[in-house]
């Protein structure tokens, strides 16, 4: 999945237009693509977040 507006802020975050470029590049998906859309949710969570904060 694609974020909305420009670069994100997270550390687990892929800018905007990379993760634009890469989902033009590969119509399909790649399995790698794939894994982290699937788990972008687990990473956004807020009790996920506090357990990794520096």
């Amino acid at each position: 999945m694609i974020g909305s507006g420009g670069t994100n802020q997270g550390i687990y975050e892929v800018p905007t237009e990379t993760a634009r470029i890469a989902h033009a590049a590969f119509l399909k998906g790649d399995k790698y693509m794939r894994v982290r859309d699937e788990l972008r949710p687990i990473y956004e969570d807020e009790g996920f977040k506090q357990l990794f904060d520096k």
